[in-house]
C-alpha cells in the first residue's frame, strides 16, 4: 500500500493507494483454499469428503516432482478425480462432483507445492505433480480424464462399477449401468455421459442399481 502525504494550505492530505486484486503478486495469492479455488479473500470451505476422495486419487496416479508441472491445471485434474472410484466408496451426491478447491486442499494436505495459474481472480493452479500417462496418437479420439496410470499395480480381481446419465435420465431412459471397470475405462463416458458413482462386486453393484432406481422412481 503506497501512502503519500501532502500540504495545502496549512492542512496535511494523506492519499492511500491501494492495489487491485489482478496487480497482487503471486507470491501473496492463495492465502485462502476455498470451494472454487485459491483466492485472496475467505470464502466457502471444500468439501471434506471430496478432498479425501481427491486425497486417494493422488496418491494411486501422481507423484511428487522438484519443479511445477504447467502442463495441466487443478481444474483438469479435479475433473479426473471426479470420474474416479475406488473400491468401498459411495459418492453421497449422485453427480459424483468435485470442486477445484477440494482438489487444491487434498494436494496441499499430501504437501505437494502449487503455483497460480494465472492473476487476479484465477482460482486455478499448477503443482509439482508427476504422471504416468497412455501415449496415444494425437489422433485417436480420447477423453483426457482416462488417460492416467496408476502408479502402483491395479488389484487383480474384477471390480465393477456403476454409472449413471443425467442425460438419459431427462429423456425419460433408464439412467444406470453396471460394468466392469476395464470396460468402462476403455468406453469413456460415452454419448450418455455416463458418471461412475460407485464400484464393487457384480452383486453390490446390481443391488445397489435396483436400490436407485427404487429410490428415483425409474424402472
Amino acid at each position: 500500500m503506497a501512502i503519500s502525504i501532502q500540504s495545502h494550505c496549512n492542512f496535511l492530505v494523506c492519499s492511500m493507494q491501494v492495489p487491485l486484486e489482478s496487480t497482487v503478486r503471486k507470491m501473496d495469492r492463495g492465502d485462502y483454499i476455498t470451494a472454487t479455488g485459491i483466492s485472496v479473500v475467505p470464502g466457502d470451505p471444500p468439501d471434506p469428503f471430496q478432498v479425501k476422495h481427491c486425497e486417494a486419487w493422488i496418491r494411486r496416479f501422481a507423484r511428487p516432482q522438484k519443479s511445477i508441472n504447467h502442463s495441466i491445471t487443478s481444474y483438469s485434474l479435479k475433473h479426473v478425480a471426479e470420474n474416479w472410484s475406488y473400491e468401498g466408496i459411495v459418492w453421497p451426491d449422485i453427480r459424483g462432483y468435485c470442486t477445484n478447491g477440494t482438489f487444491i486442499r487434498a494436494a496441499v494436505n499430501l504437501g505437494y507445492r502449487y503455483l497460480p495459474a494465472g492473476s487476479g481472480k484465477n482460482p486455478n493452479v499448477y503443482f509439482n505433480m508427476h504422471f504416468l500417462k497412455i501415449r496415444r496418437s494425437r489422433h485417436q479420439i480420447l477423453d483426457y480424464r482416462f488417460s492416467f496410470l496408476p502408479w502402483d499395480d491395479e488389484p487383480a480381481e474384477e471390480t465393477y462399477i456403476l454409472e449413471y446419465s443425467a442425460s438419459h435420465h431427462v429423456r425419460g431412459l433408464f439412467p444406470f449401468h453396471v460394468s466392469t471397470k476395464k470396460k468402462s475405462d476403455r468406453r469413456g463416458p460415452g454419448p450418455g455421459c455416463w458418471k461412475v458413482i460407485a464400484s464393487g462386486s457384480e452383486s453390490e453393484m446390481f443391488a445397489m442399481l435396483e436400490a436407485k432406481a427404487k429410490e428415483m422412481g425409474v424402472e
